[in-house]
């Protein structure tokens, strides 16, 4: 009998929709871990149900409105058939692995990663990434500055990511950064008046992604968004604090947890030779 890999999204998925449930980096945990499952299972794999309805981005007045299903090209069960097998109809539920856990997060996908960017590299779109210029974002920073949706006690100040910038610049006075970020200019005015940083939108939250995974660093917050961009790219992070457990385990890609400091970590000063 057909086993079925399910990317549960959110309790409330109603196979074209759901309501509620995680943003995009964290639908993605659930969608590498049901793709490699199918692969290593001879299981069948269900699309996701990328498209979520949400109210926060609309009062929020964010560009990203969450809505993700313009991005991805369907690889799995989907539609109808795919209602109707979620919803246990006419199939055995216990044929069905759901995946609705972010469980040890990175660390759960570490040594798969020819398998996640099999799945990516299929399920997006040409359109979705068709304004990630890779040879412009090379050589580049990438700062990723995570403020609309996040409590104060879970943003990370401006001035760490200054103070890491200008730690960059007195090791290479010419080196560029762009910066991702759905906050405003305002909140922003510290690192967007250093002549170096250039503020950037790919026109959708997975182009961001993957524009950070094309740099040769990120700056991250303490979100898996920026953490994704490194992933993806297996690029060099550094955090100035992390909820999550490490992106690399024993992998020799660099990776560092400074807390307040701004002084760059001596390993990373290799990247700006």
């Amino acid at each position: 009998m057909t086993s079925y890999s399910y990317p549960k999204l959110s309790s409330y998925d109603y196979g074209w929709f759901r309501i509620s449930g995680p943003g995009l980096a964290n639908c993605m945990f659930f969608a590498a871990k049901a793709y490699i499952y199918a692969k290593l299972h001879n299981a069948t794999f269900i699309d996701p149900t990328w498209n979520k309805f949400s109210i926060g981005p609309y009062i929020r007045k964010e560009k990203d409105k969450r809505r993700y299903n313009s991005l991805f090209n369907h690889i799995g069960i989907h539609g109808f058939k795919k209602f109707l097998i979620i919803k246990g109809i006419g199939v055995n539920k216990s044929k069905i692995k759901a995946f609705s856990s972010l469980g040890n997060y990175f660390e759960d996908l570490d040594n798969y990663h020819d398998l996640i960017n099999d799945l990516f590299a299929k399920i997006t779109k040409a359109e979705t990434v068709s304004l990630v210029q890779e040879n412009e974002l090379k050589n580049k920073v990438a700062i990723h500055v995570r403020l609309g949706d996040y409590l104060p006690q879970l943003r990370v100040s401006i001035e760490w990511y200054k103070g890491i910038v200008e730690s960059i610049l007195r090791i290479k006075p010419k080196q560029e950064f762009v910066l991702f970020s759905d906050g405003n200019d305002n909140e922003l005015h510290d690192l967007l008046q250093i002549n170096n940083v250039k503020r950037v939108y790919y026109g959708n939250a997975f182009a961001d992604i993957y524009a950070m995974s094309k740099c040769k660093m990120v700056i991250a917050s303490d979100s898996t968004f920026s953490a994704w961009g490194a992933f993806l790219g297996e690029k060099p992070i550094i955090f100035s604090k992390r909820h999550f457990p490490p992106l690399y385990g024993k992998s020799q890609i660099l990776e560092a947890v400074v807390n307040n400091s701004t002084d760059l970590p001596s390993e990373f000063t290799q990247l700006f030779d």
